[in-house]
């Protein structure tokens, strides 16, 4: 990404966080980028102002975007936004084979949603709802039925169809790819919304394959009480259809700003990219990918002030995670959640984060290497019953809780790291899985770390059983010793560690 592009999209952001009338209608007069089609032919990409889009943040732009977009998968797949602010009411669903461009200063804007309480009770497949207002809604526009039961999905995805003000009744249809889905009782949280992903392929079970979406700004304008559930993301691609693969999905150079959900939500069958994206400001996930992927890349983004940073799920495998930035993300997880195999998370920087890395539930051949934790919140990695896992060269500054946690973990080598004053309970803990008494923390190493903290210790370790601790530097905080061993471990190793000047070798049976 060439510099230039990189602070003109930024500027483009700071204008919707400040109000600044960054671009006051669609530049008619940028010419579309020339691409290549697979014949190595010049072809010009399709651009939404040839089809009646105003740009100008305030008529609804959703048909006409619409329109470009059939236009442009009807010739070469490149559909491309200049200059401008596009406002839209509803989704707009992408195809395969296709490229979304935008200029300097695209901004895609939602209106915003109207999300009321039901005044009826409701059962599970219901297509038609009650609500305190329903003029506040309109025909066509997209509709998330939420149950309030708490984020994820929970709820149905679907289109309104029909409004009767005089009833305040609401008939909507299910999309085919969620279906009618409400299984929990209402309850008081219970809505009925009109928020929706922005740009999306979740409207029907068709596989999606070979998209790219680049250089565009999403301002998501969250409202009080919009439902947080992850088919709601900024930028939301739908899980495949189970008979057929869907892969080669690229995310890069956007900015997205105040999502109620996710920013970005992928889930596919392999090749992901997610490149190069800002951040801020999401309930749920800054970037969230799962469902079975393999061959994932998320790189040099930037996440703040979101519940969670990177968050992936359900068997996601060879993944790197690297040259991020992540700060003020602490809800859940709050930094990195794995529990996939055949991972790397090297070189990223978490700022005052809760859970910086998670590698949990049978994760396997995790490498955490060369990150930078700051001011961490909670625990800064945990390894929570999973093996193998590779943790090393790592800087902790400043944390309040725990540096390390091995809990019920295995074969897990933790080595080279540096900690410095850590005024949280340990450094590096080792312990068992609460409730499950063979899921102890066993067949670990502990080596060549520096330690300077831990105000009950340094190292601490119970229920642990097969250690090798050796060549570490440790210098508890006041107060603090500097290895703590509870009877409930056995076979535990020490030699060669040196605790304020003097060298250590101990061994328990």
């Amino acid at each position: 990404m060439k510099p230039q592009v990189y602070m003109l999209n930024k500027l483009a952001a700071l204008s919707v966080i400040l109000a600044i009338p960054y671009a006051t209608g669609a530049d008619t007069k940028t010419e579309a980028p020339i691409t290549q089609t697979l014949n190595n032919q010049p072809s010009v990409a399709v651009s939404v102002t040839d089809f009646g889009v105003k740009g100008d943040g305030i008529a609804d732009d959703t048909d006409s975007i619409e329109k470009a977009l059939q236009a442009a998968a009807t010739k070469n797949g490149h559909l491309y936004f200049p200059r401008g602010e596009y406002l839209i009411s509803r989704g707009i669903y992408l195809q395969s084979n296709m490229t979304v461009t935008g200029a300097q200063g695209a901004i895609l804007k939602k209106i915003p949603a109207a999300t009321q309480k039901f005044t009826k009770p409701i059962s599970a497949g219901d297509t038609v709802v009650y609500v305190e207002d329903a003029s506040a809604y309109k025909v066509n526009q997209d509709c998330y039925m939420w149950d309030g039961a708490g984020s994820g999905f929970n709820g149905t995805v679907g289109k309104i169809v029909a409004i009767d003000p005089g009833e305040n009744k609401i008939t909507f249809e299910a999309y085919k790819s969620q279906g009618a889905k409400l299984t929990y009782a209402v309850t008081d949280k219970s809505v009925f919304s009109t928020s929706f992903s922005m740009l999306t392929t979740n409207s029907t079970r068709t596989a999606v394959d070979n998209l790219v979406i680049e250089g565009m700004t999403f301002d998501c304008q969250r409202q009080k009480n919009e439902p947080d559930a992850y088919p709601l993301a900024a930028i939301h691609i739908d899980p495949q259809r189970r008979d057929k693969d869907q892969r080669n999905i690229v995310v890069r150079n956007n900015i997205i700003l105040n999502s109620a959900s996710d920013g970005i939500s992928v889930q596919a069958s392999e090749n992901v990219t997610i490149e190069n994206n800002q951040v801020y400001r999401c309930g749920v996930n800054g970037i969230h990918v799962g469902f079975t992927i393999a061959k994932v890349t998320v790189r040099n983004n930037v996440v703040e002030d979101c519940g969670s940073a990177v968050y992936w799920c359900y068997g996601v495998t060879e993944m790197v995670v690297t040259n991020n930035f992540f700060k003020n993300c602490s809800i859940g997880c709050g930094g990195i959640k794995n529990d996939g195999s055949n991972s790397v998370i090297a070189f990223n920087t978490f700022n005052g984060i809760g859970t910086g890395i998670n590698v949990i539930n049978g994760a396997h051949q995790t490498i955490i290497t060369g990150n930078m934790f700051l001011n961490g919140k909670g625990t800064d990695i945990n390894v929570y019953v999973s093996s193998f896992t590779v943790i090393s060269d790592n800087l902790f500054c400043d944390g309040k809780d725990i540096g390390i946690s091995l809990r019920g973990a295995s074969r897990t080598s933790v080595t080279n790291n540096q900690f410095y004053n850590y005024t949280g309970e340990s450094c590096i803990r080792l312990w068992r899985q609460a409730g499950r008494s063979q899921l102890i923390s066993k067949l670990n190493r502990i080596s060549g770390n520096m330690i300077v903290g831990g105000k009950v210790a340094s190292l601490y370790m119970e229920d642990s059983s097969q250690i090798t601790v050796s060549e570490n530097q440790i210098f508890p905080a006041k107060g603090g010793k500097a290895i703590q061993v509870a009877e409930s471990c056995s076979a535990i190793l020490m030699k060669d560690n040196i605790v304020e000047g003097e060298v250590i070798n101990a061994s328990t049976p």
